[in-house]
């Protein structure tokens, strides 16, 4: 028998079974619903989304009334499980770019001057901006309502779509808003600029922790923003200046470890990032169809059985993907917190992916819904490669507390490795318990890097310290 009369026949008796595929679980319907977030009026995310708005418009108003009739939208596309609803939506972002005309002209003033972790003249590159960059921010309006929207009490946001809209109105007013804050600093205000930097660190853990409706947008956005906070603190502390603050209450506090609900923090935009899967495959099927038939090139002849109904079942796949998905937080859920707790558990070989294999899987299942459970297998590799950056994250700060503990000892480079030893576990990976590394020779204190993003170019994480 011929492959191509093979497949057509393993299809037929597919599609006579497929009166045994269940219906949706009732947990994913529910997982369906979208909710409007709280109290619009005191959310920093309604701000950050219009913040370009014109002058004489108030960027809180013309943000709800975007939210609510994106919301409305999903509501409706759900009901009628319409996809074209949904995407009518689009209107909806381009009628709103008209109203955002502030518009970030100047790109160079919002560019933060220090490209990588190991940059060793990040400050003396922020204060050659200064006279520039101060004359820019004096009459800067964006920069007057980002300061007033990290005050609100909460950050809630929508969904990935929107998250995205709000992604670099952020970054660039964070990266102006520490150089401002470089410039406090310089000018001996050091309280204020600390006060600040504070700010700023409590607004991206808000947004990560406080925000219902978190994504992996909304992670990838606030985690990056605290790396770059975490970073110019450390750059900060070799500054002489501060050599006479490094006890400043206001300084120990910006480099505390973070509360397990922070840790967690992943784990709830694993959650979110499921729930947005779970509606636009309950929307728009077709789309993960695509994806399965433009990835698998295994054996020749899938794309016969693609396209038939019994090799992809809608309601199976939802189900099969929240279960996963649900198995995949519990799990992570569990390696955070024995982590958060001294456990001695290295995480790096639990990051596995698994083999994409349509002949394992066939072999287990059978051809039934073969496309959905190779689609699904496919976003959970995806998932562990998402699980490391929150190693990194916790290594990075880890990293530059060591930092501060050194340069409160005021000890000189040939003196830290002595100190690493005496600090024992203290001076480990709060993760893995791997020991920070001394490179005497570059002054760096490091670990390594797991996150792929990360250790693309620099495979490790670096804090370099000036004696």
């Amino acid at each position: 028998m011929g492959l191509r009369y093979f497949l057509a026949y393993v299809t037929t008796l597919c599609c006579l079974s497929i009166s045994c595929y269940g219906e949706l679980l009732p947990e994913v319907k529910e997982k369906l619903l979208v909710k409007l977030p709280d109290n619009l009026s005191q959310n920093a995310f309604v701000g950050l989304l219009a913040i370009e708005s014109p002058v004489d418009r108030n960027p809180m108003e013309i943000g709800k009334q975007f939210i609510i009739k994106r919301v409305n939208a999903q509501h409706l596309a759900m009901e009628k499980r319409d996809i074209n609803i949904l995407k009518s939506t689009e209107k909806l972002f381009s009628g709103f770019s008209e109203e955002r005309i502030l518009g970030f002209d100047d790109y160079q003033s919002y560019f933060f001057p220090c490209k990588s972790f190991i940059e060793k003249n990040c400050i003396s590159n922020i204060m050659a901006e200064k006279i520039k960059t101060k004359a820019f921010i004096r009459h800067n309006l964006l920069l007057v309502r980002y300061k007033v929207y990290l005050k609100l009490p909460i950050y809630e946001s929508v969904d990935d779509d929107t998250v995205g809209l709000i992604g670099s109105n952020y970054i660039r007013l964070l990266h102006l808003h520490l150089k401002d804050i470089t410039y406090t600093i310089a000018d001996n205000r050091v309280d204020e600029g600390l006060e600040n930097l504070q700010l700023e660190l409590d607004f991206a853990k808000k947004a990560l922790t406080q925000n219902k409706n978190i994504t992996l947008g909304d992670y990838v956005i606030f985690s990056q923003g605290l790396r770059k906070i975490y970073y110019l603190i450390s750059e900060l502390l070799d500054i002489p200046l501060l050599a006479s603050q490094l006890d400043n209450p206001k300084l120990v506090k910006l480099l505390e470890s973070f509360t397990e609900l922070e840790q967690q923090s992943l784990v709830r935009a694993f959650d979110g990032y499921r729930d947005q899967e779970l509606r636009m495959l309950y929307l728009y099927p077709e789309r993960w169809k695509d994806n399965v038939l433009n990835k698998v090139t295994i054996f020749e002849g899938l794309s016969i059985i693609a396209k038939q109904d019994s090799a992809f079942d809608t309601d199976e796949t939802m189900n099969l993907f929240y279960n996963e998905m649900n198995t995949f937080s519990e799990e992570s859920k569990q390696l955070l917190i024995n982590a958060s707790t001294n456990d001695q558990q290295v995480l790096s070989p639990v990051f596995k992916d698994t083999t994409l294999s349509l002949k394992a899987l066939s072999d287990v299942y059978g051809m039934e819904n073969i496309g959905g459970r190779y689609y699904v297998q496919a976003k959970m590799n995806q998932m562990h490669d998402w699980r490391l950056s929150q190693y990194d994250l916790v290594g990075y700060l880890s990293l530059v507390q060591l930092k501060l503990k050194i340069k409160q000892a005021h000890i000189n480079k040939e003196e830290v490795s002595n100190f690493l030893k005496q600090l024992n576990s203290k001076a480990s990976h709060p993760y893995s318990k791997q020991p920070a590394v001394w490179d005497e020779k570059t002054q760096t204190l490091s670990y390594k890097w797991l996150d792929q993003y990360f250790s693309k170019d620099n495979p490790t994480m670096r804090v370099y310290l000036r004696f």
